[in-house]
């Protein structure tokens, strides 16, 4: 993929980059703005969520533009708690729905690994856009608490939309309930 093929495509990497290391060191590694590492993860943050307001006093991320009234401190994680309605009929889907109150980034959904040995993540929706690339079904023990590599960087959730866990009972004979968190960034305005 060429440069402004790419820059079209994914906008918001060309923002900003910056190298750890000393040049021509092996060690050294170019974060791209949204690693917490990278000095513009804020704006970068800000940006990505929605707005792209510069705080007062902070370094200006290049690329970004510049507006008043970001408060210091206002971008957070927040964990944001999912479970189904009673038990979950065997080898039966249902929809576990949650209603984020201010403006949230989901990036890690996490289930625990004795709900998740009887379920499958179906889909993941973020208002009416699902966040798989595909539909076929995920095990739910690949976002155990203890599994790698399972952050995820979906939509961003206004206010009073939801975000809908598509889960399946995996369980032939018995119904289960199910539980889980997700984890994101949210600035509260």
């Amino acid at each position: 993929m060429n440069r402004a093929r790419a820059l079209a495509f994914f906008p918001v990497v060309a923002l900003a980059s910056m190298t750890v290391g000393a040049a021509g060191d092996a060690s050294a590694m170019t974060l791209h703005p949204s690693h917490p590492a990278s000095p513009y993860h804020r704006q970068y943050m800000a940006q990505a969520l929605g707005g792209a307001p510069v705080p007062a006093g902070g370094a200006s991320m290049p690329g970004a533009a510049q507006g008043p009234g970001y408060a210091a401190g206002k971008d957070r994680r927040f964990p944001i708690g999912f479970a189904s309605v009673g038990t979950v009929a065997a080898s039966a889907t249902q929809l576990v729905t949650s209603r984020p109150q201010i403006l949230f980034r989901p990036e890690r959904l996490i289930v625990p690994a004795t709900v998740a040995a009887n379920f499958n993540i179906a889909d993941i929706r973020v208002g009416k856009n699902s966040q798989f690339v595909q539909s076929t079904p995920i095990a739910a023990s690949s976002f155990s608490e203890v599994a790698v590599g399972t952050d995820m960087r979906l939509d961003p959730c206004l206010p009073g939309n939801d975000i809908t866990v598509s889960v399946q009972n995996t369980d032939a004979v018995t119904a289960h309930a199910f539980a889980g968190t997700m984890y994101g960034e949210s600035i509260d305005n």
